[in-house]
């Protein structure tokens, strides 16, 4: 059965393809219909030949530039890389495994607190992390013992918010980079109003226009995937920590009980 983890990250990579694909198909007819456009303006203007066939992926980068070709290279290689590294780093058998709590709980019912200690301090789990803070203290009561275990939740969940802000940063970042492109593109165009002594043509007005548009998809194809890469990692985390602090309680209420 497929956990929680598993499904956000299948689902924002399947909605990531998903859009990237819609983005080629839109793009396409656009392109070919502005092309098409300008082309017959010019055409009628110059009686110019009509250009060959122009390769979807020369056209994107020369829409794009070189600058934010890069740009977005970066990030979604950033993107997918941390899709991966937290998809298997945050998992529930990772944080919080089934051997350590099902190990824990045979050795304090048959009363080897010893044993007990030793497979969680030996453990980097988050759950053994807790364990391991809150037995020692169990002798100076319930109360100093949840407040050792509440200390190592508290420094485990920073860091895992703290890894999980880079895709939060990426959802963030990505819109911005297009909004930048569009800004550029668009004083482009305008440059090159400014600068001609008569009415520009369609096709020298494309590329700043270009850049405009296909920046702003770019970033957004981006953004949206991250976004909810992020929510439903966030949701996830905070279901196992809350799961991990229960089980924790659990543990020190039957060992005050003697293992019972």
């Amino acid at each position: 059965m497929f956990r929680c983890l598993t499904c956000g990250s299948l689902g924002a990579l399947l909605i990531s393809a998903l859009l990237l694909a819609l983005y080629a198909g839109s793009v396409t007819v656009v392109a070919t219909s502005v092309a098409n456009v300008a082309v017959a303006a010019d055409d009628a203007a110059d009686d110019a030949p009509a250009p060959k066939k122009e390769n979807f992926l020369v056209w994107l980068y020369q829409a794009l530039g070189w600058k934010y070709c890069i740009a977005f290279g970066v990030i979604s290689f950033l993107f997918i890389a941390f899709v991966f590294k937290y998809s298997f780093s945050m998992r529930r058998s990772v944080l919080m495994p089934d051997e350590i709590v099902e190990g824990f709980d045979a050795e304090i019912q048959e009363k080897h607190f010893s044993e007990a200690y030793e497979l969680v301090s030996n453990d980097e789990s988050f759950m053994a992390q807790v364990l391991a803070a809150g037995l020692p203290r169990l002798q100076q009561g319930r109360d100093a013992a949840q407040k050792a275990m509440e200390d190592v939740i508290a420094s485990e969940s920073m860091k895992l918010d703290h890894q999980l802000s880079y895709v939060g940063l990426i959802a963030a970042v990505a819109p911005s980079v297009g909004l930048l492109g569009t800004v550029d593109g668009m004083v482009a165009s305008f440059s090159v109003i400014a600068n001609s002594a008569s009415t520009p043509k369609p096709s020298e007005l494309a590329k700043g226009i270009s850049m405009a548009l296909i920046t702003t998809m770019v970033g957004l194809i981006f953004s949206i995937p991250a976004s909810i890469f992020f929510a439903l990692m966030k949701n996830h985390i905070n279901k196992i920590i809350f799961d991990i602090s229960v089980k924790g309680e659990q543990f020190m209420d039957q060992l005050l009980r003697g293992g019972k």
